[in-house]
């Protein structure tokens, strides 16, 4: 009896395990193979912890757009997930998240194109360096904020987390460009300002 009993809870559990989203990271070549693979080591120790999976795809094209694309990866996604598909060619970037997690990964904090957002400001960047760098820079960033928050909110930390050390000498970088954008725009009002006066 004791038996039947054991057997019949592994198969509850195997059933209950393949109803639910697992970590997933698709590269079709957008981002290099050392962030790929830093992303899946983040990616498998927040699932490993707190049981949230991220699936990340970077494609190079969405076949009837990135929206499409979504609504077709997430219909089939259980559980406590964190979805996100970078589509190169299109220039698109989709975040969805499973509905426990919306308070903690808010989609307009993460796609914000403002300094302080994650991934955007890194994409619209002007950037020397080849398209797969930025992409990669990007990628990784996001996907670190995302893990990190979900870390934080847990009450746990994540070894292989890149810190925040890193992002927020990023946000700084960006809070300072955009700084001296406005104070330049700004000098350049006051200008144009004191020269209609003066006529």
């Amino acid at each position: 009896m004791k038996t039947i009993i054991r057997r019949s809870l592994i198969i509850v559990s195997l059933l209950a395990t393949l109803g639910f989203a697992k970590p997933e990271t698709i590269n079709q070549n957008v981002i290099k193979q050392a962030t790929y693979d830093k992303i899946i080591k983040i990616s498998d120790e927040l699932y490993s912890k707190t049981g949230i999976s991220i699936v990340a795809h970077f494609i190079e094209h969405a076949d009837g757009g990135v929206v499409a694309y979504e609504k077709n990866i997430t219909a089939n996604l259980r559980g406590s997930y964190v979805f996100l598909v970078f589509s190169a060619k299109d220039e698109k970037v989709e975040l969805v998240v499973s509905d426990d997690l919306k308070n903690i990964i808010v989609k307009n904090e993460i796609l914000s194109p403002f300094p302080g957002g994650p991934i955007i400001p890194i994409l619209s960047a002007q950037d020397k360096n080849a398209v797969d760098s930025k992409f990669s820079a990007a990628a990784l960033n996001g996907i670190a904020d995302i893990s990190d928050k979900i870390a934080d909110s847990k009450g746990i930390k994540l070894e292989s987390s890149i810190g925040s050390d890193s992002r927020y000498f990023i946000q700084g970088l960006r809070a300072v460009f955009y700084g001296i954008i406005f104070v330049a725009l700004a000098v350049y009002f006051y200008r144009l300002y004191q020269r209609r006066k003066a006529q």
